[in-house]
């Protein structure tokens, strides 16, 4: 920071205090480490590491069935709203793009988002239902 102040020193127009001038310095400096490459590989190094770290055989099954799940749910769902939740969370395409893919509106593809959800909500709940009856003790 000090020396991003000495090099631009010259830039430094005491329209404000120097405290506040080497605060706003800190700030943008920080900003660009924040979005450096350097600073995002480390931080997707350190994620996986973590992941790594703490992966275990039961938790890669209980992944697994977690995602046959939501995928049996999911294709239980209407293709309306099927689609819209896979252009949205597979895809990740934007709402206004979704609208361009399937020509209808933004608010259409917003309500069969929210209506999506909100259906595959009730399935997965049922789901979990299901399995505690089938159970037998």
């Amino acid at each position: 920071m000090f020396l991003a102040y000495y090099r631009q020193q010259h830039c430094f127009e005491q329209r404000a205090s120097l405290k506040t001038y080497l605060v706003k310095i800190t700030v943008h400096k920080s900003h660009d480490h924040l979005r450096s490459w350097k600073n995002k590989r480390y931080l997707l190094f350190e994620k996986i590491h973590i992941r790594a770290s703490k992966r275990t055989p039961e938790t890669d099954l209980i992944e697994a069935d977690e995602r046959i799940t939501l995928k049996t749910a999911l294709f239980e769902l209407p293709i309306v709203y099927r689609e819209v939740l896979i252009l949205y969370y597979y895809q990740e395409l934007k709402v206004g793009d979704i609208a361009d893919v399937l020509a209808c509106s933004e608010n259409t593809v917003k309500t069969r988002l929210r209506r999506a959800r909100h259906r595959l909500q009730g399935k997965l709940e049922q789901s979990d239902w299901e399995v505690l009856e089938d159970d037998i003790f």
